[in-house]
């Protein structure tokens, strides 16, 4: 039994020592140092219809919208859909360029990933493009981008809380 308390004791310790540290210079490090999410591309002419296919299908929340020379045209979020698709039907056969947010704010990957909170909380945002220096698109932020790179930095105090402050019934919000 003491051998076992023993290496419980020193995997705790080993976990302890492995644990990043953060502090507000965490988010001074660059975008490239965060898991960010493959993007998804399309084009103007796309239908709405199609692109809410993909969005589904690829159980995605956003999908960037690009001009012919791969630039970023706009962005469709699942926001977008339930606010503007909802209340008119009709456009599920127009092309995506006329519900998308045009010329969407963009970051690099070399960015502090300070732009990403304050762009988000200033902006309200939920989705980030992130670009080349020619504007082309090579992924997207998205809050839960953000929430993956702060849990990081607390595995244990996150991931292993005992007890649970649940005071409802247990369903998912969304899809």
């Amino acid at each position: 039994m003491t051998d076992y308390l023993d290496e419980e004791q020193q995997i705790m310790k080993e976990q302890d020592q492995a644990a990043p540290s953060f502090s507000f210079e965490t988010f001074y490090e660059t975008i490239s140092k965060m898991k960010l999410a493959k993007v998804v591309t399309v084009k103007e002419n796309e239908t709405i219809k199609s692109i809410v296919n993909t969005l589904v299908t690829r159980n995605i929340g956003s999908i960037i919208v690009v001009h012919d020379d791969n630039t970023v045209a706009g962005i469709l979020t699942e926001r977008d859909v339930m606010l503007k698709l909802a209340l008119n039907n009709d456009l599920a056969d127009h092309p995506v360029s006329e519900i998308m947010t045009e010329e969407p704010l963009c970051l690099h990957k070399e960015d502090e990933i300070a732009y990403i909170l304050n762009n988000m909380h200033v902006g309200g945002y939920r989705h980030i493009p992130i670009v080349d220096d020619n504007n082309h698109p090579i992924s997207v932020v998205s809050i839960r981008c953000v929430m993956d790179y702060i849990i990081d930095h607390f595995p244990q105090n996150v991931l292993n809380m005992v007890g649970e402050p649940f005071r409802g019934t247990q369903q998912r919000d969304g899809a």
